[in-house]
């Protein structure tokens, strides 16, 4: 819809947004959303390809997305693909917008048990 529009680009407010949720799902300060190339000193990357980011005005947003969780220490790998739709009910845009941000919080609640999973193992 040409007059509805997001306020930034969802290249950049998806990681974003995952990332805030990282941080209060595993109750972290430092997250940060970077491109693939950065964050050579981090713990932890987390790597997502948005494959399916649908709206239907009125009815349900969907949102799939394949993950690879790596611990940087030793390499440790996880991946997932994580499929969440939410109801959209209400007719308004607000409202489509409130379920993508429910959607991504499902998909990134999925990565944080990963993380949670990988750091639970011992290092080698």
């Amino acid at each position: 819809m040409e007059l509805h529009r997001w306020a930034g680009p969802l290249k950049s407010e998806i990681p974003r947004i995952v990332a805030d949720n990282l941080a209060a799902d595993l109750n972290v300060k430092r997250v940060t959303a970077y491109p693939q190339h950065a964050g050579e000193n981090a713990d932890y990357r987390v790597l997502i390809d948005i494959q399916r980011f649908d709206s239907t005005l009125g009815e349900s947003v969907t949102i799939d997305a394949l993950w690879t969780v790596k611990r940087t220490s030793d390499g440790a790998l996880r991946t997932g693909r994580s499929t969440a739709r939410e109801s959209s009910s209400g007719g308004t845009y607000e409202a489509v917008v409130a379920a993508h941000s429910r959607a991504l919080a499902t998909i990134s609640r999925e990565i944080a048990e990963a993380i949670r999973f990988i750091s639970a193992t011992t290092q080698r």
